[in-house]
């Protein structure tokens, strides 16, 4: 279990981020990856003052499909939270689910690894705003990971 925390801040707008992360191997070939993310933005001390949370998790089983690549299908939800501002009034972000396609490939040093992703997310804008529709977005991230 992985816990990181991440914060910055300049004069008076401050943006934490906190990751709650685990990975366990299930058997030789399947290993089991889940996260949740919580977020806080605020800036303060002007007529503009707001502060938004937000909450959000993924769950990612992993299949060793050959020696140095895994595949993996997962689902990721994030609670939109809300924007509160300092007149008192309350904004209500919209909540997004994602479907995700991945595949890992392993580096010969143990703790490297290259990612190609997938990532299809649908917001659930109308539950905000009724006048508004739900809507989509796709996106494929390529990234390097090299943990010390």
């Amino acid at each position: 279990m992985q816990v990181k925390k991440y914060s910055f801040g300049v004069s008076d707008y401050q943006h934490e981020i906190k990751r709650f992360s685990f990975a366990s191997p299930l058997t030789q070939h399947l290993s089991f990856s889940a996260e949740v993310v919580t977020s806080r933005t605020g800036l303060q001390d002007c007529a503009n003052s707001f502060d938004q949370t937000t909450l959000g998790y993924e769950v990612l089983p992993r299949l060793q499909v050959a020696e140095q690549v895994q595949l993996g299908i997962g689902f990721a939800q994030l609670d939109g939270g809300h924007i509160a501002f300092i007149t008192g009034d309350r904004l209500d972000m919209a909540d997004s689910q994602s479907f995700i396609v991945s595949t890992q490939w392993l580096q010969a040093i143990p703790t490297a690894s290259l990612e190609l992703r997938l990532t299809r997310t649908s917001y659930d804008a109308h539950a905000v705003y009724e006048q508004q529709k739900a809507f989509t977005d796709n996106s494929l991230l390529l990234s390097y990971q090299l943990h010390f």
